[in-house]
């Protein structure tokens, strides 16, 4: 009996002492988990980077359809009436995929003409919960004029657009 204590005792003090080496000591490991991610579409003339992917994924979304969304972004747009055609556009391409979401960079057109379209739901609650259209948020709104070739784009004031 006295041996069987014993050893087991040791057993125990190597077991310990193994758990607080491994413990101690830095592992590669990672997190592995499986969520279902929600399709979103993309809105650029440029190619997301790996960062804005990974940031989309990390909040649920997979970005789809990127090179159409690069030919939608790359589109001049230059009125409030355009920029609701493109949205039109967009949220019924949205809905044929299953998107939920879109992500990308939109000119103040596509926002005023999204603002124009939803403008019975609040962009900012304050504390009153009442919609706060006193203190509206306007962009510049504006035109691309043609480049001359080795010239720079130059942009045209057009008007200042409401997006909230």
């Amino acid at each position: 009996m006295n041996i069987s204590a014993h050893t087991l005792e040791i057993d125990n003090r190597q077991f310990v002492g193994r758990m607080r080496s491994f413990l101690r000591k830095p592992h590669k490991t990672k997190l592995v988990t499986t969520m279902t991610l929600k399709k979103a579409l993309w809105f650029s003339r440029h190619e997301p980077t790996p960062g804005q992917l990974a940031s989309a994924r990390d909040r649920g979304f997979e970005i789809i359809n990127i090179p159409e969304g690069k030919l939608r972004g790359a589109a001049p747009l230059n009125s409030v009436p355009e920029g609701m055609s493109m949205l039109c556009d967009l949220l019924d391409t949205a809905q044929n995929l299953g998107a939920s979401a879109c992500f990308g960079v939109f000119p103040t057109a596509f926002l005023a003409a999204h603002f124009k379209k939803n403008t019975n739901k609040a962009v900012a609650v304050p504390l009153s919960g009442l919609p706060d259209t006193s203190r509206p948020l306007r962009l510049f709104a504006s035109i691309t004029t043609p480049v001359q070739e080795g010239g720079s784009p130059s942009l045209t004031h057009v008007s200042w657009e409401q997006i909230a």
